[in-house]
């Protein structure tokens, strides 16, 4: 059973589905559910995972600490990737948290679920102190803080720091390579994709996301599930983004994980977005968390800010649009300022305000960044329409000559 579970640490699925009626016969009954219960996320039926290991997880009377913090680290982690609610995620946390022992084998699926609730706390907590305690040069990053790395190449790559992240997230691959680190899944390769698509290096994009769909095999990874219409929705292909868009929903949509599911949103409105055609079903999706996020109940990272504001101006939802650009705010980003003042020009513009929504489009158009290009490209465009609306031919004419992608 021990070897069993290393195995499926080491992402030999293989092997142990094909153990698997020894393993029902072996004499413990306690690693046995944990394997089981481990062998259902990786093949991600996180509800039956949820369901095995339950019983055995709340039994305070396991008698192994180590099999028991294994056991209700990898219950929050499948509740994590079902969707489940914050204090029903938090409840085996605080259990393994409190056996007073630990296995490095799982723990860093406990880092990783602790930075994602901390990321949802409308309080501003900020993920596990020991990422805040990284060196600034991923390189130096000692080995056993691989996992706090990777969790803040994540954050880097959703606040917009494009450059960090793509460090971050390069270097915890070089680990990876090196065989100092077992992240097999191609989550973090599906990620280092989608920093390096914002930031404008289409082929190092689409070379990431076919590592990670090679990694992931025929248990795609939702987070790999999420981003990989990325790079068929760049490329123009869109008939290829929207069959795996239609595979990511199949998948995601029944075990709604919170960071799958603003993913695919995402994924979503570029798709809209790159047709031409705006689609204002789109805002039904997050209408909820926005008001969520209104009355302070939750918050949500910048990427995904940018795409729900898009989303409530195609919908005519100008108040939640408001509230998606205003969550946005003036920050130390380069780029943000500019899209800031973008999506506060075409709110203007939905307002009926011509002329306040030019002003915005010009500024914005000033500054666009080149750090992302697809949303600078979309700011001279709009500046340009609005232009020509107007009758200011300069404006028409000088933007039209900036837009190159």
């Amino acid at each position: 059973l021990e070897s069993m579970f290393e195995r499926l640490l080491a992402g030999d699925r293989h092997a142990v589905r094909a153990a698997h009626p020894a393993i029902l016969e072996t004499s413990d009954p306690v690693r046995q559910t944990v394997v089981l219960g481990a062998l259902a996320i990786w093949e991600r039926h996180y509800h039956e995972s949820i369901a095995t290991l339950e019983p055995i997880a709340a039994d305070r009377a396991t008698p192994d600490p180590v099999t028991a913090y294994r056991a209700n680290v990898l219950l929050g982690w499948a509740q994590l990737m079902a969707g489940a609610a914050v204090e029903q995620i938090r409840a085996p946390l605080d259990r393994a948290a409190a056996i007073g022992t630990s296995d490095s084998s799982v723990r860093r699926l406990a880092v990783l679920c602790e930075g994602q609730l901390a990321a949802r706390s409308p309080s501003g907590a900020e993920p596990a102190a020991e990422v805040d305690a990284l060196p600034a040069d991923p390189a130096r990053v000692p080995v056993e803080g691989t996992t706090s790395l990777a969790w803040r190449g994540v954050v880097r790559a959703n606040s917009g720091h494009f450059a960090e992240a793509i460090a971050d997230l390069d270097e915890l691959i070089e680990r990876m390579q090196k065989g100092l680190a077992e992240f097999s899944s191609g989550a973090f390769h599906a990620e280092l994709a989608r920093a390096h698509w914002y930031a404008g290096e289409w082929a190092l994009a689409r070379l990431n996301v076919r590592l990670a769909l090679d990694l992931s095999g025929e248990f795609l990874h939702p987070i790999v599930a999420a981003i990989a219409p990325m790079t068929e929705i760049g490329d123009g292909d869109l008939a290829a983004a929207d069959h795996a868009l239609r595979r990511a929903h199949t998948q995601i949509d029944p075990a709604p994980w919170v960071a799958a599911v603003d993913l695919l949103f995402e994924q979503d409105v570029l798709r809209a977005h790159a047709s031409g055609a705006p689609d204002p079903a789109l805002h039904a999706a997050i209408a909820d968390t926005v008001q969520a996020l209104r009355a302070g109940q939750l918050r949500k990272y910048l990427i995904w800010g940018v795409h729900a504001a898009l989303a409530s101006l195609w919908a005519g939802e100008f108040a939640d649009a408001r509230t998606c650009v205003d969550l946005m705010g003036r920050t130390g980003i380069g780029w943000v300022n500019a899209v800031t003042d973008w999506l506060g020009g075409l709110l203007a513009e939905g307002q009926g305000d011509g002329k306040g929504a030019l002003a915005l489009l010009r500024t914005a158009a000033a500054s666009a960044p080149g750090e992302i290009p697809l949303y600078a490209a979309h700011m001279h465009v709009d500046h340009a329409r609005l232009a020509h609306l107007l009758g200011d031919r300069k404006s028409t004419r000088l933007n039209s000559s900036h837009i190159t992608i």
